[in-house]
């Protein structure tokens, strides 16, 4: 009897979790550091009634373009030389995060919570251009932006994500959001951004700001 019972009782407490979990769908403008976008899905597990653990799985657009330009000048001509770089790179990112709700005294189907926790992210493809121009005659050369001549040092990044979201009737949320990597992604200009680079491993250009709508099912 004692057994039934156990096992009547863990039944009941998986159906209750199982009927507690939700799911939700989201879309993002982001900037990267130039405007992309992100969209994914998430699950809320929830640990009581104030606090839940929300993972997901994102994919997100980072593009980032750069332009170099230098004067040479001599006694019998000046030589201006551009060399210009764009790239972009597809990234699936899994933060997990701890949320913790704040609700709101005029309507409990209306709420507020913080979100923030680590998350681990890996870039699957990407693709790019170079174009160096000398006195106005251009050369431009697609490139992959994780090879040899790509933007991107490491297809890996992780670091902490944080978010302020508000939740209308339950089912509707908007948020603003950040990440923060502390994996140097980006390759240098000259040797000395390259030694530093080595030296440290956060870098203060991998970050990504943006606004997120979605709907929680």
């Amino acid at each position: 009897m004692k057994r039934f019972l156990f096992f009547v009782i863990i039944i009941y407490s998986t159906t209750i979790v199982k009927a507690q979990i939700k799911y939700s769908i989201e879309g993002a403008p982001q900037y990267s550091p130039d405007i992309s976008w992100r969209v994914g899905g998430n699950v809320e597990m929830p640990i009581s009634k104030r606090f839940s653990i929300v993972s997901g799985l994102h994919w997100s657009d980072r593009h980032r373009t750069k332009k170099n330009t230098t004067a040479i000048t001599s006694d019998q001509e000046k030589e201006i030389r551009t060399k210009e770089s764009s790239f972009n790179a597809n990234f699936i990112t899994i933060p997990i995060r701890l949320a913790i709700r704040i609700e709101t005294l005029s309507n409990y189907k209306n709420k507020w919570r913080v979100l923030v926790g680590p998350y681990i992210a890996y870039g699957i493809s990407g693709n790019g251009n170079i174009k160096n121009s000398i006195n106005g005659d251009e050369n431009k050369e697609d490139v992959k932006t994780f090879g040899n001549e790509g933007l991107y040092r490491t297809r890996w990044d992780y670091g902490l994500i944080s978010e302020i979201q508000y939740i209308h009737k339950d089912h509707f949320s908007m948020g603003i959001f950040m990440e923060n990597g502390f994996r140097n992604l980006y390759k240098s200009d000259n040797a000395f951004e390259s030694i530093m680079d080595d030296l440290f491993v956060v870098s203060k250009i991998n970050m990504t700001v943006g606004m997120s709508i979605g709907y929680i099912f």
